[in-house]
């Protein structure tokens, strides 16, 4: 029997960073947060953005995939205004799949949420699992916030083609991207040169932010079958709402997500 591969660079990246916080947290350094992960935004920030990306939608769905969950803050949002829901959370950190295990444990007892550890480094992982669970074509929402800002459209669009995969006709895919196009975005480039050039020998990477465009968006996810249905501006930060309108576009791009030779 073949052993699990070693969590990848970004996986090892935003375990160091679970560890450094946790531990300032333990020590009381910052009494404001509760988890690793609620020191972005706030908790009225949370609930603006969670009603704008998931209302009225969330009250009806049965099973929901979550990429990079953090502490589980939208994850425990979405299991209690869809109290029939299931959802498959699954991030590269093993740090904070154990954090939000722990804020979410009475869900995880009751079977409604389900933590899974992503390598990142086979494109067709997330979709062998999901079809493993018998979840093919029977998800309602695909959905990832604050996380794939640090992700780059190379690896972004394995997550996408992932999320035609498996959702249902109509099912949605929700998302928070970087627009680099507005003002907030492009000072928030500029600004970061000094920590993230030196950044690129560090082992462990460094988190740093990418950025798009909504007229990438607007032209890759009608591609994959998606109809964009919300585009909306949020600072540097764009809220994205899309519906699989034409599953057979994406069950004809399904080979590749599977390396040559599988």
């Amino acid at each position: 029997m073949s052993a699990e591969p070693e969590a990848g660079i970004y996986g090892r990246f935003w375990d160091h960073y679970v560890e450094n916080l946790s531990t300032k947290l333990s020590r009381g350094d910052d009494g404001a947060l509760d988890w690793p992960g609620d020191e972005w935004g706030s908790p009225a920030a949370w609930a603006e953005r969670f009603e704008d990306l998931f209302e009225p939608a969330v009250e009806g769905w049965r099973r929901a995939v979550e990429i990079g969950p953090g502490s589980g803050k939208y994850t425990l949002k979405v299991l209690e205004r869809s109290p029939g829901a299931e959802v498959r959370a699954y991030d590269t950190s093993a740090k904070f799949l154990e954090v939000c295990a722990q804020r979410c444990e009475e869900h995880v007892s009751s079977g409604r949420l389900s933590p899974h550890l992503l390598h990142a480094v086979d494109p067709a992982q997330l979709l062998d699992d999901l079809d493993a669970a018998g979840w093919r074509r029977q998800v309602d929402c695909f959905y990832s916030i604050d996380v794939m800002v640090h992700i780059d459209l190379q690896y972004l669009i394995v997550y996408w083609l992932t999320a035609a995969l498996v959702l249902r006709p109509e099912g949605q895919l929700v998302m928070t991207l970087n627009d680099v196009t507005r003002e907030p975005g492009f000072q928030k480039l500029l600004a970061d040169i000094e920590w993230t050039f030196p950044a690129q020998d560090r082992p462990l990477g460094s988190g740093k932010f990418e950025w798009l465009s909504p007229g990438a968006i607007e032209s890759i996810l009608p591609r994959l079958g998606f109809r964009v249905v919300k585009l909306s501006e949020a600072g540097r930060d764009l809220h994205v709402v899309a519906e699989l309108e034409d599953a057979a576009r994406a069950d004809a791009l399904a080979s590749y997500l599977r390396p040559k030779g599988r």
